[in-house]
């Protein structure tokens, strides 16, 4: 498995950050390829709750989250299933001076016989997951801070 990761120090609280989270009718406006919530099991963000969405066209296809680990304004560990990869997610919540340090770590396995993987992974998927999680803690921040 590969793990990408980023982080932010954002003016504002863990909990604004996380009801963010929690609520999936907000995630169009972060979660980049976001369209549409297909089904859901269990209260989200609890553990064992699933979410199924579908991503905007050419984009990620169907994809499933199932919460593992959810501790309110602190951490939010998902696993991921596409068409394309597996994954954890893991977003950790952390106090610091004027606000919030948001982190994302995303540890991925790729669907792809091994040397595809290698190849591809390396010069394509890790570059574009860093970038994405970047433009995720962008649109957090403008749709928390406005900045």
């Amino acid at each position: 498995m590969t793990v990408v990761h980023c982080s932010r120090d954002l003016p504002t609280s863990p909990h604004e950050v996380w009801w963010l989270l929690s609520d999936p009718s907000r995630w169009e406006t972060f979660v980049e390829g976001f369209a549409a919530v297909a089904s859901r099991e269990g209260e989200w963000p609890a553990p064992g709750a699933v979410i199924e969405w579908d991503s905007t066209p050419h984009g990620r296809g169907r994809v499933r989250e199932r919460v593992t680990v959810s501790e309110p304004d602190r951490e939010l560990v998902v696993e991921v299933g596409e068409d394309r990869l597996d994954a954890i997610r893991r977003v950790l919540l952390g106090r610091v001076d004027g606000g919030v340090r948001v982190s994302i770590e995303l540890n991925y396995s790729l669907h792809a016989p091994r040397w595809q993987r290698l190849i591809v992974d390396r010069l394509f998927v890790r570059r574009a997951l860093a970038d994405s999680l970047e433009r995720e803690l962008d649109g957090i921040a403008v749709e928390l801070t406005g900045r």
